[in-house]
């Protein structure tokens, strides 16, 4: 079935700083925007934002963040209130924005943040394009190089495509929103605030990241010593080489090598997953690594990670931390919607800590973490679990 809505017609490429100024005061004049980027964290050991997609009313548009050295021009269209930025699945787009240039979002319309809220089971921007325009992406080209150019046509009409539809997609989805009832107009409401709030995380390498591989658990404390030697041996290649620690080696494959604790490169053959040509480049580095966990002492209790919030909670927060998550969880069946919605991990980890802890609506609402939507709907129930 042919998609409704403007004509596709060539994309606009922009490339030089001159093109953006132009491109940014067209998009000032707007009401509603579509917004999406495109990284190379496959590719590099730092992703860069290499694509920011804009489609309006009067095009779609593709910025190039390689070729312009100055961003500036769009701060006002992300910060402006008058102007409805729409995103699909937003969050990594927002921080990639911010981690390029110090953007603030205002008016920000999540459309699978919509589609969460009315219980739709795939959430991905093809389905949905599928069942609202009979428009099939082509996803191959998700996974490709964003960061080499030139780019391909085939590269940029898929780029395009990914905000193309989307200021339809964002007014169907409020209308049945709307239908659904209040609580879906304002737990929508209230995660898009939280993703335009967001503050990029430091790109810092924790040495004690490891203890949060799969399979780290089932090593012995000479083990856990190292796995914790590799994993920094492997971000330094990493770093030194511009690769993706993963493309270095596995996460499955450093736990197996800790695990088994070769020896020597014949040893090193056996491992399942470390191939020829990867003991060929690291296979030196690893033996290394190895040789040096020996002469350290063994890990006997796994690290609290850096990035792990739950983590850093004392025995009886965590006890509230679990009884709030089973509430969450029922909650949120109840209702068929992603638990995130009905309460977000970072406030479901600050009311586990929260001093002192509330007892009525009244404290729920003083202690600053809950809007008084989210109270009014759920407060018997957070305070149940709070206990």
């Amino acid at each position: 079935m042919p998609a409704p809505g403007r004509a596709l017609t060539a994309p606009s490429y922009v490339d030089t700083d001159e093109g953006l100024r132009r491109l940014a005061q067209r998009l000032l004049g707007e009401r509603a925007i579509a917004v999406d980027t495109e990284s190379n964290s496959l590719f590099a050991h730092r992703e860069r934002l290499c694509l920011i997609q804009v489609s309006s009313a009067h095009g779609d548009f593709l910025v190039d963040p390689l070729a312009i050295r100055d961003l500036s021009p769009l701060v006002p269209v992300f910060a402006g209130a008058g102007i409805v930025k729409v995103f699909h699945d937003a969050e990594y787009d927002i921080i990639a924005l911010k981690r390029a240039h110090p953007f603030e979002f205002a008016s920000v319309f999540d459309t699978k943040v919509a589609a969460m809220s009315l219980g739709r089971h795939s959430l991905g921007l093809a389905a949905a394009l599928s069942e609202h325009f009979g428009v099939q992406l082509d996803k191959r080209l998700q996974r490709s190089d964003w960061g080499h150019r030139p780019l391909s046509d085939e590269q940029k009409e898929y780029a395009r495509l990914d905000t193309h539809y989307l200021t339809e997609l964002a007014q169907r989805l409020r209308t049945q929103l709307i239908e659904a009832g209040e609580i879906h107009v304002l737990e929508v409401a209230s995660e898009c605030r939280r993703l335009m709030a967001q503050v990029p995380p430091p790109r810092t390498f924790d040495p004690d990241g490891y203890a949060t591989l799969r399979g780290v658990e089932s090593l012995d404390p000479a083990g856990r010593r190292r796995l914790r030697e590799l994993f920094g041996v492997r971000e330094r290649i990493a770093a030194d080489r511009d690769l993706p620690p993963f493309k270095v080696l596995h996460n499955d494959t450093l736990v197996e090598i800790a695990r088994r604790a070769p020896q020597s490169a014949a040893d090193l053959h056996a491992v399942p997953g470390l191939f020829p040509k990867l003991i060929e480049r690291f296979g030196g580095a690893v033996l290394s690594a190895l040789r040096r966990a020996e002469r350290l002492r063994p890990i006997e209790d796994l690290p609290r990670c850096e990035n792990d919030g739950a983590l850093r909670l004392s025995p009886a927060q965590r006890r509230v931390h679990e009884r709030l998550r089973t509430w969450r969880k029922s909650a949120a069946a109840a209702r068929r919607v992603d638990a995130s919605l009905v309460l977000p991990r970072g406030v479901l980890e600050a009311l586990a800590t929260a001093r002192p802890r509330p007892r009525d609506t009244d404290g729920l609402l003083a202690c600053g973490l809950l809007e008084p939507w989210r109270v009014a709907h759920y407060g018997a129930g957070i305070l149940a679990a709070l206990g």
